[in-house]
């Protein structure tokens, strides 16, 4: 079968395979499912039933092949254009010499000292993506941690990115009582799975736990800041993805469209009925007959282990990164409510009651995203009161109330604004696809911090928030939608200073950008018909200011760039 699978998208890459029939039949999917709006790479997944010359063969789960079409399909990659490795080197797509060059830099680089670890950053590793993908692997407490895959784009400084798959180990599919003890007797001990990962006994990959295969977290975590960064991705996560209630209505929503079926499943593969079918006892003694009471039990154990992971995991942090002052509960008070998000680190904080629980020794960034037509007053908590966007603070004990006030404004963009639309790509040919990007200038004589500025096209739900960013006094910064797309069709470069997520409209959008208290900046409203210049339409080419000393967003202000794919940033020519 090669046609596309709706619910795969694009992807025409996908298999087959039975997941092991004594426990729930969607464990793996059910933990790739829970992170799937994280950014990760994950394998799409879908139950089906199967006939084989109308033969009833139960439930199998159809998944997406982790091969390079998975990478070509889910990131706009061209054929040839990656590397993909699966375990320690093994090659799958490409080469191994980026792979094994970014290895022996991390086990022959400092990296406490801070340009080593920038090198890193520049030239191999996607950080965040790499972070994302550890703070997961520690939830599961998959112990089986040499389940890898990390591919990158073959342009040059092209970073690696983790995939998540084959998980099936993670969430207590053997017995604690039983397996952590053997497990500590005859390899290693992954109680604490932050020891487990980052042990560093022997150099080789050999199985569970061997340096070799914690040689990436473990040398990255000797560095203060990514540690930092670590602890607070992993409060992150137990805050979100990870949230308790979510990940119990992810095992109840996802059993119930298999359960229906899992009477007549058994008829099949049951062990008694396998054995009616000659195949003998097939089985190892310490596995419980599958039957219906039998799958209900172990989906009871997934819940068990979503109410008891996250104190676990919190505690294990806390002790094995000797974190002294403990944990601290935040809520978020916006007034007036509906004028804006808070967002805490990385997780959006819905209003009270809900409460998210952090490490006091790690700071806590607190950003709010005003609603349109808001904009930031201060904030107030525990007898502090602080002006701006954003608060890194550490939390005190208990439960710390935070509020943001904000007030109502009329948004009318400056006639001189500090920054200045000069080029937008909104619909790039096939040629060459950078997917969406536009470009902002600097004309002033100081450089202008973009941190906590917002993006927003004319789809409400559309907000970008820039982490963090300077433009030069008479620079140019460019944010994109797809850094990887991008990167691809500009590999020399620049390096966005973004990435904004959605798409501009091919047919006419509003570019909006705030300053990070809500202001609004620029707003330029741009058309794919006269008299917007049309060659800009899926052409390849773009919209460019004629003049930076003479600022408009009307129509006659703009002209099309001179060459395809534009100028981005550096100054129209």
């Amino acid at each position: 079968v090669r046609s596309p699978i709706i619910q795969f998208g694009p992807v025409t890459s996908f298999g087959s395979y039975f997941v092991n029939g004594q426990f729930t039949l969607m464990r793996d999917a059910m933990m790739e499912r829970l992170i799937a709006d994280t950014g990760l790479d994950t394998q799409a997944y879908r139950p089906t039933v199967v006939y084989l010359n109308g033969d009833y063969w139960g439930i199998h789960n159809l998944r997406e092949k982790l091969n390079e079409h998975h990478i070509i399909g889910n990131h706009e990659v061209p054929r040839g254009g990656l590397d993909l490795i699966e375990g320690y080197g093994t090659v799958i797509a490409g080469d191994s010499q980026a792979y094994t060059a970014m290895r022996s830099f991390v086990s022959s680089k400092d990296l406490t000292i801070q340009t080593n670890l920038q090198t890193l950053l520049d030239r191999y590793l996607d950080l965040d993506n790499f972070l994302d993908y550890q703070a997961s692997l520690v939830y599961f407490q998959n112990f089986d941690i040499g389940n890898i895959k990390c591919w990158r784009p073959r342009v040059p400084n092209g970073r690696f990115r983790w995939i998540v798959y084959d998980q099936d180990y993670g969430f207590n599919l053997w017995k604690p009582e039983v397996y952590v003890p053997a497990m500590a007797r005859d390899y290693g001990n992954y109680d604490n799975i932050f020891a487990f990962s980052t042990a560093s006994t022997g150099s080789g990959t050999g199985w569970p736990n061997e340096g070799g295969r914690t040689l990436m977290l473990r040398r990255l975590l000797t560095n203060p800041g990514v540690r930092t960064l670590f602890i607070q991705r992993c409060a992150d996560f137990l805050n979100g993805p990870f949230r308790e209630e979510r990940v119990e209505a992810t095992i109840r929503s996802m059993a119930a469209v298999i359960r229906p079926e899992i009477p007549r499943h058994l008829q099949r593969w049951s062990f008694a009925e396998l054995q009616k079918r000659g195949y003998g006892k097939p089985y190892q003694p310490e596995y419980e007959p599958f039957t219906a009471a039998t799958w209900e039990k172990n989906l009871n154990s997934l819940s068990d282990f979503a109410r008891r992971r996250p104190a676990k995991l919190r505690q294990d942090c806390l002790d094995h990164f000797g974190l002294k002052q403990g944990l601290a509960q935040l809520q978020a008070v916006v007034s007036p409510a509906g004028a804006g998000q808070v967002r805490l680190n990385r997780s959006v904080a819905a209003p009270p009651p809900w409460v998210g629980t952090f490490f006091r020794d790690a700071p806590v960034v607190a950003t709010v995203i005003p609603a349109p037509g808001f904009r930031v007053v201060g904030w107030s908590g525990w007898g502090v009161d602080v002006t701006g966007p954003r608060w890194q603070f550490n939390p005190s004990a208990g439960t710390n109330t935070l509020t943001v006030r904000l007030e109502a404004y009329s948004p009318v963009a400056p006639a001189r604004p500090p920054l200045i639309l000069s080029e937008i790509q909104y619909n790039p040919s096939a040629a060459a696809d950078s997917g969406d990007w536009f470009e902002l200038h600097n004309p002033g004589a100081e450089a202008v911090d973009l941190t906590g500025w917002i993006v927003r096209d004319d789809t409400e739900t559309h907000v970008s928030v820039v982490s963090s960013g300077v433009i030069p006094a008479g620079g140019y910064a460019v944010f994109c939608q797809d850094s990887l797309r991008f990167q691809r069709t500009f590999p020399l470069g620049p390096k966005p200073l973004g990435e904004f997520g959605f798409g501009l409209g091919n047919g006419g959008d509003t570019l909006r950008i705030h300053a990070a208290e809500g202001t609004l900046v620029l707003k330029l409203a741009y058309d794919d018909s006269a008299p917007w210049p049309v060659e800009a339409d899926g052409r390849g080419y773009t919209l460019q200011l004629r003049s930076v000393q003479a600022y408009s967003d009307q129509p006659g202000a703009w002209r099309v760039s001179t060459r395809i794919g534009g100028s981005p940033g550096v100054a129209n020519p």
